[in-house]
């Protein structure tokens, strides 16, 4: 008996394991015991005791994986085991097959002809070759098969406030009295997510148990499945990344530094989903002294996690009058000698109260909530700092303010003193004797350990940065050894006496007019090397940065490109966002109506921009023969030859490719790229060779136009700009003009007559040129198409040498007026102002 029921048990598994890869979505969501309809809950409800612990064994046992109908399975190998803890020797071979068969057929005439008749379609379509996961017998299985329709299925409409969080398609479902909200992302870079917020995602730790995954839904999307609650609507999420996920299970990163705190808001009754970054406010019970100022509101506001661009924690104040115009988080002494304060606005002071130091790492985390604090107010009218304690209980709500004592005020300095004392390995020594003497410096050591297994490897890419450029720098190879990465370094130069790398100095082989050398190298990083040749008259090093890719010590199979030749194809926008050896992520940023412009957005706040600078201009390819586009050059600017003359690493005198070089050629291209990277984020070395670097934050802005100056001017960023192609007496825009009478903006010429000398006394560091004046759309009678592009080149070039990106804005030329609104998108991208874009053009498109 207890075999045959093995059997028994041995055809449910099996079937319920077809079920599983044909049951939709909304079905795998219940969570009810088998006791429902249908001959399944009859079969069930018979078994006895003794036969439910039979279950328990099986249910223990591995198992064969979905895939084939039961008769596929036992058509190509009539002995296949279904269930391994049966005993043969009881009963004959003949009699097993018999009653096996029998059995079968029984739970197949159970399963609904709907159910079979979808998995049958199902198995046509799936992949033999593709890995199915084990599924064990489970009530939620049996109950898959025995009802697959919900009750009831609310489709949403979708509003997406992030880039890097967007859903395509949300529904909610009701089904036996549980509501889930299914939501599909646009992106495969969250396989999980946590329902919850940042903080306790982190005090759960690594439980993918507790986390919800993601299934691929009919169109290929990742869909995740929340619970929702009756009357509720916010739902702090946090979306797990892939990426940095794997590399905590190989010991590369935190755990938390793959958390994304999100959001999702569900309005039933307006059939909305709307997502976002997380915003959380915590209203604060405010206790106060006698002598301390009224105060209406208190609250806590958080924006993003550690992991996000745009996180901040901020103690929001909202005082009953307007006696205190700024603040200083310390003593009243300090605050009057500090150079920088908080404003307060609009009788509002907002104290940034935690942080992180280090961009996207968690760990590095500050805040002034572990204990009171000093905060030290203005006052307007007499001018006198007065100061009180702050002390805030997150866990009861309360923001507690009273007057310090002489205690607090001497912990207080001694903590300033403590922040104000430079660390005593900064490097700044190192950086000294290197300038003393540059022969006596040296490299910091790298971490070259890799999990790789020993042998012999080709880098997926490799490039490198510095010197003249003259000589070229190779990896043909890496040898693992030990598990520690060496990797082989060949200069086009006979010359190069040793190389300074990871602490110590290596010597070469010299071979065919080349120097080559085995240095340990951490892989898939920048590695500082020092060079010594001996080519230019006297002993010279030169610093380079090399970059050594190896796709598998990341756990992936293959590179996702090669070289990193290029970001995409030069003279198009790219599909979908391109892959850049060394960083991670991708995604493209939604623009519904821009056509010349494209946004795509990567970890670590970076974002590539690209911008097609012909099409419909007098420089489309169409219009501008091959004959007058290379009648560009004007030869007698001497700025223009700047490299005549440099003696290189072979010590000869030459044309030298220069970074400035690899600028010019980039601006050239139909299709402009540019990465714009975030203060203090590394990239590879040789990215600046691919697209043009915008380093932020840009303080010192030349506009060239009206137009670029009303974009600025709309996200409050007039005062950014310090140098116009716009004159007082031509200025119609009232800021502007104000501004240029006043002198805080200066007009240096328009952009294809700049004052140069003027830009560069401006400390000008960056340029926003509009099409009117470099790519109209048609040209003007005294003008040939070649003319502009003579213009044009003139300029880039220019910029290109003193190392300040141009960026030619577009808007005007979008036939779509929404299209010329996205613009705003990228100007907020470029200076920290992407929010108050986003509001803009949602207001302008409303």
């Amino acid at each position: 008996m207890k075999k045959k029921l093995a059997k028994i048990i041995g055809s449910i598994l099996l079937s319920s394991m077809v079920l599983v890869s044909v049951c939709p979505l909304s079905a795998l969501a219940s969570e009810e015991p088998v006791t429902e309809t249908g001959e399944v809950t009859i079969v069930a409800e018979a078994l006895t005791e003794e036969q439910t612990e039979s279950i328990a064994v099986a249910e223990s046992e591995p198992i064969v994986t979905g895939g084939q109908t039961l008769a596929e399975i036992t058509a190509t190998d009539p002995d296949v085991q279904i269930v391994e803890n049966t005993d043969p020797e009881d009963e004959e071979k003949a009699e097993k097959e018999n009653n096996q068969k029998q059995e079968e057929q029984a739970v197949e005439e159970a399963v609904p002809e709907e159910v079979k008749q979808d998995a049958s379609e199902e198995l046509q379509d799936t992949d033999p070759g593709k890995e199915t996961k084990e599924v064990k017998a489970s009530s939620p299985v049996l109950m898959a098969a025995a009802e697959t329709k919900s009750e009831t299925r609310i489709d949403l409409n979708i509003t997406n406030n992030t880039g890097m969080f967007n859903a395509v398609t949300a529904y909610v479902e009701t089904k036996d009295g549980k509501t889930v909200l299914v939501m599909a992302l646009n992106g495969t870079g969250y396989h999980y997510l946590f329902l919850g917020t940042y903080e306790e995602a982190s005090a759960v730790g690594y439980d993918p148990s507790a986390w919800i995954e993601g299934i691929t839904d009919e169109n290929g999307k990742l869909a995740f499945r929340i619970p929702l609650e009756d009357g509720r609507t916010f739902y702090p999420l946090v979306a797990i990344s892939q990426t940095y996920l794997e590399n905590y299970l190989k010991d590369r990163n935190t755990l938390e530094r793959s958390f994304f705190p999100r959001q999702a808001v569900v309005d039933m009754d307006a059939k909305t989903l709307v997502t976002g970054d997380y915003e959380f406010s915590q209203t604060l019970t405010v206790e106060k002294g006698e002598d301390v100022p009224e105060i209406t509101e208190a609250s806590l506001e958080t924006v993003g996690g550690p992991n996000s661009n745009n996180y901040k924690a901020d103690l929001s104040i909202l005082f009953e009058s307007d006696l205190f115009d700024k603040a200083f988080v310390g003593t009243a002494e300090a605050a009057a000698k500090a150079t920088k304060t908080i404003e307060v606005k609009e009788k509002t002071l907002l104290i940034p109260v935690r942080w992180v130091k280090t961009f996207g790492k968690p760990e590095t985390m500050e805040t002034l909530l572990d204990e009171p604090f000093i905060t030290a107010l203005h006052s307007i009218l007499d001018d006198t700092w007065y100061e009180w304690k702050f002390d805030v209980d997150e866990e009861k709500s309360i923001l507690t303010i009273g007057e310090p004592t002489e205690e607090d005020k001497e912990r207080e300095e001694e903590k300033a003193d403590d922040e104000s004392d430079p660390s005593p390995d900064d490097g700044k020594q190192d950086d000294q004797s290197q300038e003393e003497d540059p022969l006596n410096g040296g490299t910091a050591a790298v971490d070259n350990s890799t999990s790789l297994p020993d042998g012999t490897y080709t880098p997926d890419s490799f490039s490198f940065s510095g010197g003249t450029g003259r000589v070229n720098i190779t990896c043909p190879q890496v040898t693992i050894t030990n598990g520690q990465a060496y990797a082989t370094i060949v200069f086009g130069s006979s010359k190069y006496g040793y190389v300074k790398a990871s602490g110590g100095t290596y010597y070469p082989t010299v071979t065919n007019g080349t120097s080559v050398f085995s240095i340990p190298v951490e892989l898939n990083k920048n590695n500082t090397i020092i060079g010594m040749t001996t080519a230019m008259s006297a002993a010279h090093e030169i610093t380079y940065s090399i970059f050594v890719y190896i796709a598998a010590a990341e756990g992936k199979e293959t590179a996702d490109s090669v070289n990193n030749n290029t970001i995409g194809e030069e003279n198009r926008f790219d599909e979908t966002a391109p892959s850049i050896m060394g960083l991670s992520g991708g995604e493209e940023i939604p623009l519904e109506h821009a056509e010349y412009l494209k946004l795509f957005r990567y970890d670590d706040g970076i974002t590539l921009i690209e911008i097609d600078r012909t099409t419909g201009t007098v420089l489309d390819p169409e219009q501008l023969s091959k004959d007058t586009a290379k009648e560009t050059k004007d030869d007698s600017d001497s700025d223009q030859q700047s490299t005549i003359g440099i003696n290189d690493e072979e010590g000869t005198q030459a044309d030298i490719k220069t970074d400035a070089d690899y600028r010019m050629d980039l601006y050239q291209a139909d299709v402009v790229k540019y990465l714009v990277v975030p203060e203090d984020v590394e990239i590879p070395a040789g990215l600046d060779k691919k697209a043009i670097i915008i380093r932020l934050p840009k303080e010192s802005v030349y506009v060239s136009s009206e137009n670029a100056a009303a974009m600025m001017e709309n996200l409050g960023l007039l005062d950014r700009i310090k140098t116009t192609g716009v004159t007082e007496e031509t200025c119609t825009n009232e800021a502007l003009k104000t501004a240029l009478k006043e002198e805080k903006i200066i007009s240096v010429g328009t952009i294809d007559a700049l004052d140069y000398t003027e830009l560069i006394k401006a400390k000008t560091d960056f340029v926003i040129g509009t099409e009117e004046e470099l790519l109209p759309k048609e040209a003007a009678k005294d003008k040939k198409a070649a003319d502009y592009q003579e213009q044009y080149t003139k300029v880039s070039e220019r910029m290109a040498l003193l190392d300040v990106p141009l960026l030619i804005v577009r808007a005007a030329d979008e036939k779509d007026p929404l299209g010329s609104l996205e613009w705003l998108k990228l100007i907020g991208i470029l200076f920290d102002k992407e929010a108050e874009a986003d509001a803009l053009i949602k207001k302008g498109v409303q």
